[in-house]
């Protein structure tokens, strides 16, 4: 997995699934056993070196990144920024150089606030997005760039990206039970975590030298994710698995069963897909990834891929 150009899905190494709910986990492995350094904004020591703030003129969908850290600082594709005037998650992947400050495309995750609370900056959230969210963002990818077909999912195509976003956490705040004042994410995610305490549904443990997840449901694949070098992947281990999971409030204590061959055969055929490149905000690169069923996004620093996602859309 050393190139764009062959991206190798094949090459990734699965390790034993562990059940999650009604969920089979699988940890992955990547080949090579070194990467580009780079941070990340829930790494030690992030809080003092990398400003993450308003702009002076502030605006819903934009804010700023300055990175005082000795490397690049990976922001990942639906990072939770809680804070400032209101939460925010990131709409794709930001590498952002050392030395370096840029603005980042963002959207909002609490429509009812609009004022500093608190504390002026942002506090980034071992929070992504859930599910639900990362399909819409892929949606909105997929309108822009002409591939949607008419009535190929139930949404309205005049509706913005962040529209759909707020009309997504209310829907699941209602079918949840959440109360939450000001309409935020942080809030559901939280009544979510809750209700897994109380199954007593754990988190699949770390495994050493882990590098990502892939997640199946009653046999089939739903997602993956990838954050390269281990250390990096442990500081978001529980967010990764949470996200990739959180398709409603209802998880039960079903067993699944492992389906290994399913879960090569699904990466190989990744091996297929197309890819798009962005123009990257301040460095690194970035690619929109589409397959039969699949889409996904994946960043590169210094020629080598660091973050990895892929959902299917059309799973379970």
């Amino acid at each position: 997995m050393q190139t764009k150009e062959a991206l190798l899905f094949s090459s990734v190494q699965i390790g034993d699934p562990s059940p999650f709910g009604n969920y089979q986990i699988y940890p992955l492995f990547l080949n090579g056993d070194s990467h580009p350094a780079y941070t990340t904004l829930l790494s030690p020591g992030s809080k003092e070196k990398i400003r993450i703030s308003e702009e002076e003129n502030a605006r819903v969908g934009r804010i700023q990144i300055s990175n005082q850290a000795e490397v690049p600082v990976l922001i990942p594709n639906g990072q939770a920024l809680i804070g400032a005037k209101q939460n925010r998650t990131a709409n794709r992947d930001f590498l952002i150089q050392a030395g370096s400050s840029s603005f980042i495309d963002v959207s909002c995750t609490e429509k009812g606030r609009w004022s500093f609370r608190g504390f002026k900056n942002f506090i980034p959230s071992d929070d992504l997005d859930p599910l639900w969210i990362k399909k819409v963002k892929i949606i909105e990818e997929l309108k822009g760039l002409g591939k949607i077909k008419a009535g190929e999912f139930p949404l309205n195509h005049s509706l913005s990206l962040q529209s759909r976003i707020w009309d997504n956490i209310n829907y699941h705040s209602k079918s949840g039970g959440v109360e939450s004042r000001t309409s935020a994410l942080r809030d559901i995610t939280l009544k979510r975590d809750e209700n897994l305490r109380k199954k007593r549904i754990q988190i699949p443990e770390l495994k050493a030298d882990q590098e990502g997840i892939l997640v199946t449901k009653r046999g089939n694949v739903i997602a993956m994710e990838c954050l390269r070098g281990p250390e990096n992947y442990a500081l978001y281990h529980k967010a990764i698995v949470r996200s990739l999971t959180f398709e409603d409030f209802q998880m039960d204590r079903i067993r699944e069963e492992s389906h290994p061959d399913l879960v090569y055969e699904w990466l190989d055929s990744l091996n297929e897909m197309t890819h798009t490149a962005r123009k990257a905000i301040n460095t690194g690169e970035n690619y929109l990834l589409s397959g039969k069923e699949e889409e996904g996004e994946m960043t590169f620093l210094n020629g080598d891929p660091i973050h990895i996602s892929v959902i299917k859309l059309a799973a379970a």
